[in-house]
C-alpha cells in the first residue's frame, strides 16, 4: 500500500489511477491500529487501481479539512478524480468490520 503525507501526493495518485481507495489514519490512533488489521484481510476484495494510506499525523494539517475528515480512520473513494463514496470513522469508536465490509461491496 502506498503511504502519502500531503495534498499534493494525494492528488497525484487520485490523478493517475482511475478508482482509488484511500484511507486516512493516524499513527498513534488505537482505532487506526484496530482498523488496520481489519482493512488489509478485506480490502484485497476490493475492485480498486490503487489503495493509498494517507498519513494524518498532522491534526492542524490542511487534509483535514480539505476531505472534511473529523474522525480517523476515514475511507474515501476516489472515481476519476471525484469522491464517489467514503465511510467515515465515528468519534471514539472507529469503523467496525461489519460497516467496512459491508461498505466496499457498494463500490
Amino acid at each position: 500500500m502506498l503511504e502519502v503525507g500531503s495534498k499534493a501526493e494525494l492528488d497525484q495518485q487520485i490523478c493517475q489511477y482511475g478508482r482509488v481507495l484511500a484511507l486516512f489514519a493516524a499513527s498513534q490512533c488505537p482505532f487506526c491500529q484496530r482498523f488496520a488489521k481489519i482493512f488489509d484481510i478485506h480490502v484485497a476484495n476490493c475492485r480498486v487501481d490503487l489503495v493509498v494510506r494517507v498519513i494524518m499525523d498532522d491534526f492542524n494539517g490542511p487534509l483535514w479539512d480539505e476531505y472534511s475528515v473529523n474522525a480517523v480512520p476515514t475511507l474515501i473513494f476516489f472515481e476519476n478524480s471525484t469522491i464517489k463514496s467514503r465511510l467515515n470513522a465515528i468519534s471514539h469508536v472507529g469503523i467496525t468490520e461489519n460497516q467496512f465490509t459491508k461498505w466496499i461491496k457498494t463500490l
